[in-house]
C-alpha cells in the first residue's frame, strides 16, 4: 500500500502550493519514501 502526506507550503489570496510525501511498506517492514511532489493549485475564496 502506498500512503501520501500532503502539507500546505504556501496559501496566498489566488495560488496555493502544496509538498506531497509518497510512502510504503518495505518487505523488512519498515516505511520507505518513494515519491515526492509539489503541487500548484487556484483557490477560490468567497
Amino acid at each position: 500500500d502506498l500512503t501520501a502526506t500532503a502539507e500546505v507550503v504556501r496559501a496566498g489570496n489566488s495560488v496555493g502550493v502544496s509538498a506531497v510525501e509518497v510512502e510504503s511498506a518495505t518487505p523488512a517492514g519498515e516505511t520507505a519514501l518513494v515519491a515526492v511532489g509539489q503541487g500548484a493549485f487556484r483557490l477560490f475564496r468567497s
